[in-house]
């Protein structure tokens, strides 16, 4: 026998080959599919969700890092997170525009 194995020895022995592949398939094509939003992004979420996944590819090798509550978190909440955090901004730019705040948003040199 072998003293290493990859992340998917865990998998294979609860749920043998056919389990192996429904998990990394569903895995792969989620993956490729953040990714391809992630090019064409104009939104914190989307990049940083294939941001996770893509540390969960690089470094899943010997540890499964696809089920670690850290990353499920990170991929459930990011969404909501980006959406409040790009609402707050908004806001704020819209407070400062009412105000008629000269040069708000915009930077100046200190000369």
């Amino acid at each position: 026998m072998f003293n290493v194995s990859s992340y998917l020895y865990p998998i294979y022995q609860d749920v043998g080959t056919p389990g192996v592949l429904l998990f990394t398939l569903p895995v792969m094509w989620f993956s490729h599919r953040r990714f391809r939003q992630a090019k064409t992004a104009k939104n914190f979420s989307q990049i940083a969700s294939y941001a996770v996944l893509y540390f969960c590819a690089f470094f899943s090798f010997f540890v499964n890092f696809w089920f670690y509550l850290p990353v499920i978190f990170q991929l459930v909440f990011l969404p909501f997170l980006s959406r409040l955090a790009e609402a707050m901004v908004s806001e704020q730019r819209r407070s400062a525009v009412r105000l008629e705040i000269p040069g708000a948003g915009h930077f100046r040199s200190p000369a």
